[in-house]
């Protein structure tokens, strides 16, 4: 069977980065696609009540998602060290502490998004036509969280082996199905948001189950070996040592923007139903950058087992380089054609496509670059042993600038959901200033020459 593992230790750093990133990029925006069709066929049906249900809801759904990726981003950095030090057995007690730590926390999330989901709605002011409707649809989410945390726990692993195609084959089945089951559900049966959230559920339990299976498949290497001695357990130390901040960061981005979208929803369905089509819009204009972040860190981690220091530099120099390139043409693509991606989205009424296109003016223009900088940064000192410092970007870029910003230009200078928007495009230049000084510092270098014992 053919082996879908890379060694990027060796090499062009361009080449690996481009053909590592593409398939990445390709299941990032299918994984998008089946999430935004949720959007697109609610908002179609049921008009601006359902878009604010979908895009509250959706709010914590991504950051039950994002909670995952960040956890589970702890095995990609600690697998591909493993990988770029020799370490076979070293790869497979990782695995075991991976899946262990996943099942775990996605317990952890089940529970309490069952449990609080209507005091948290009912406290960001969801409004009354949407907020039973954004209820039912994050029940059912949490109740198959177990899914996603799964699925991504088995794709983190295959991406520090270097295996991107094998993902995007799964997850393009699993696009097809979600869509097929929108359509079915929300259009057909009448099963309004709770439609939607089904076929999101069914096509992640897809996707898990194809990961799994491709993953023990493909790669012996990374086939868990369960044995809870001291091998596990520092295993599972160094996963937590990257996956708790990585996923605090994440929580912490998402926090800000679940805050940000209760300001918003302050000033009527209009807004709210355009923020979150706009919110939708430049995610998906940021996946690029976010596929080359994730490249960015499995080869940083994959080298810095093997301590290739200048590797690492000329890692992080072409990844700034690609994403800057492909986030510049994405943003005049997104200005020429706002209005027809506002009506695609399903805004309706000339005040909520108005908003739509405003916001999309506002955060998807020239501030771009800082935001593929920032995936960068963050994505380098992931690698290359300094998860924290992408914590401190997160509170800087969501919590000093996303909210507290967005609060003092939209309430203390009177500026509305204009100056919220604003906020939003200045967000990401103070992390970049950080994530710059970091790599020029390089006390990353230090860390290298002192790894932890990877040896089982």
């Amino acid at each position: 069977m053919e082996s879908r593992e890379q060694d990027f230790t060796q090499g062009s750093v361009v080449k690996h980065l481009i053909k590592f990133g593409l398939p990445l990029l390709a299941a990032n925006i299918l994984q998008y696609c089946y999430q935004a069709a949720d959007m697109i066929v609610v908002g179609q049906v049921m008009g601006n009540d359902g878009l604010v249900a979908i895009s509250n809801a959706s709010m914590i759904s991504f950051c039950i998602g994002s909670f995952a990726i960040g956890m589970t981003g702890g095995g990609t950095v600690v697998l591909a060290r493993c990988k770029g030090a020799g370490d076979a057995a070293g790869q497979r007690t990782a695995s075991a502490a991976v899946f262990v730590l996943s099942a775990l926390c996605a317990l952890a999330v089940t529970v309490p998004g069952i449990m609080f989901v209507l005091p948290v709605f009912t406290a960001l002011g969801v409004p009354g036509p949407s907020l039973d409707e954004a209820v039912s649809y994050m029940v059912i989410v949490s109740a198959g969280s177990i899914f996603t945390f799964g699925y991504n726990a088995a794709c983190s692993l295959m991406r520090a082996l270097g295996d991107a195609r094998g993902p995007l084959a799964f997850i393009a089945v699993a696009s097809v199905v979600n869509v097929v089951l929108d359509i079915a559900f929300v259009g057909v049966l009448g099963w309004e948001v709770a439609g939607a959230a089904w076929a999101t559920v069914i096509a992640q339990a897809l996707s898990c189950a194809l990961a799994l299976r491709h993953l023990f498949a493909r790669h012996p290497s990374a086939r868990p070996r369960f044995g809870f001695g001291r091998a596990f357990a520092r295993s599972a130390a160094e996963v937590l040592k990257v996956g708790v901040p990585s996923a605090s960061q994440m929580i912490v981005v998402n926090i800000s923007y679940l805050l940000v979208t209760g300001m918003l929803n302050a000033y009527g369905t209009d807004v709210a139903a355009a923020s979150g089509i706009g919110l939708k819009i430049s995610t998906f204009a940021g996946l690029p950058c976010w596929a080359m972040g994730q490249a960015a860190t499995a080869m940083t981690s994959q080298n810095a087992g093997a301590q290739r220091v200048e590797r690492m530099r000329s890692i992080v120099r072409a990844s700034c380089g690609i994403s800057v390139a492909i986030i510049a043409l994405i943003a005049v693509a997104t200005q020429a054609f706002a209005y027809d991606l506002a009506l695609l989205f399903g805004a309706s009424g000339t005040e909520a496509i108005e908003t739509t296109v405003l916001y999309l003016r506002i955060t998807c223009s020239v501030n771009s670059a800082f935001y593929a900088l920032m995936y960068c940064f963050d994505s380098f000192a992931l690698g290359s042993g300094s998860p924290n410092l992408a914590l401190v970007n997160a509170v800087l870029d969501a919590v000093a600038i996303r909210f507290g910003l967005a609060w003092v230009l939209g309430t203390v200078f009177g500026m509305g959901f204009v100056g919220v928007y604003l906020a939003q495009a200045l967000s990401p230049v103070l992390p970049v200033l950080v994530g710059w000084a970091y790599y020029l510092r390089g006390t990353w270098k230090v860390r290298l020459a002192n790894p932890p014992d990877t040896k089982r």
